[in-house]
């Protein structure tokens, strides 16, 4: 069963805990999965079993990362283990079932700690139940996630160019898309290793999303994780029309994110926007400025040494001034268009406010 979830993070006892709701949506696996990835020193996949003292173990069948060797079993317990709750209860369900287990090997021991509780385990989720407090995806899905995630990885250590490319291809790919921005959460910082590159990528990555209509659950919470480090009038611009869609599982979200942004730079105050209409209306009397200012950093990309970054410097500058007409050929004349008119538009800002 597929099932989709509002990420909400609560801390408990240093844990954190994805609730989730039942849907039939598509799945979301975000930042935190990703960052998971990568604080693991050990992951693997295999089947869930336990020994002669009943303790939940697994039967390794495949190493995603870290050392050991196929067909060894290894012992599973919580880092820090909760009162009133048995990891070995939670997983009877899953006995003889195929999992993904990140977390910390203890060698000496032959245990793998799970630092991040279920959450550790891939599927996670209670079986069987109306409601679930945990998400849960096929296996199938999960091991295409990581292996997505991995394979990102590995190419950020080698090419970073290649990178962006492979990362503005394939998130235009629905199989691929939250891998990407998961990615993108809690990895791609120490892959480029340059924040104004980091930057225009992110605009780059924002601008694909908006012209590709991407608007799924798992698009929607992924970019508002990542909102903050992308341009903010796209950003509203897109949730106000997420916020919109009567049947999208995300437009409460997506509703709160475009308010958020205004209230940041003080368009709107707290309480004062109650519905997509009003939101609608303000954005239209006030984000103008954002507009010209999203579209001046965007011109900045045409210099950029990254190929594939120019590339997209004509689609975000479009978003932002919500603009169609074409621009010349070669980048000089590309960018000196959008010179004249983002020029044009401050110019008549600025009669219309005199």
């Amino acid at each position: 069963m597929k099932l989709s979830y509002r990420l909400n993070t609560i801390m408990t006892l240093g844990l954190v805990l994805l609730i989730g709701t039942v849907s039939n949506a598509t799945i979301i696996l975000g930042p935190l999965d990703a960052n998971m990835v990568q604080q693991a020193n050990l992951i693997v996949s295999g089947v869930i079993d336990f020994d002669d003292a009943n303790e939940p173990i697994i039967s390794v069948d495949k190493v995603f990362k870290g050392n050991l060797n196929i067909n060894e079993s290894v012992g599973l317990k919580l880092e820090k283990p909760i009162w009133a709750f048995s990891l070995g209860d939670f997983l009877k369900p899953y006995l003889g079932e195929q999992v993904i287990v990140l977390g910390k090997y203890n060698e000496p021991e032959k245990v793998l700690v799970l630092p991040w509780w279920v959450g550790s385990i891939w599927p996670y989720g209670t079986k069987g139940q109306k409601e679930s407090y945990f998400p849960s995806e096929t296996y199938k899905e999960c091991e295409e996630f990581l292996l997505a995630l991995l394979a990102y990885r590995e190419m950020g250590k080698k090419d970073k160019d290649t990178l962006i490319g492979k990362l503005l291809d394939d998130v235009n790919l629905p199989g691929k898309r939250c891998a990407v921005l998961s990615y993108s959460g809690e990895m791609l910082s120490k892959a480029l290793g340059d924040k104004e590159l980091e930057k225009q990528f992110y605009a780059a990555l924002l601008a694909e999303v908006v012209i590709n209509n991407s608007t799924d659950p798992c698009t929607v919470n992924n970019v508002a994780y990542l909102s903050p480090r992308m341009p903010p009038s796209i950003c509203a611009t897109y949730f106000l029309n997420v916020s919109k869609q009567k049947n999208n599982k995300s437009s409460k979200l997506a509703f709160s994110r475009a308010k958020s942004i205004l209230r940041i730079r003080r368009m709107i105050k707290k309480g004062e926007v109650k519905n997509p209409a009003q939101l609608e209306s303000v954005m239209k009397e006030k984000l103008g400025p954002l507009e010209l200012m999203d579209a001046k950093e965007a011109l900045k990309i045409y210099d950029s040494k990254n190929q594939r970054l120019r590339q997209s410097a004509d689609k975000i500058i479009r978003l932002a001034l919500r603009d169609e007409e074409e621009p010349g050929d070669s980048i000089k004349d590309k960018k000196a268009f959008w010179q004249r008119k983002i020029q044009q538009k401050e110019d008549a800002r600025q009669k219309i406010s005199k």
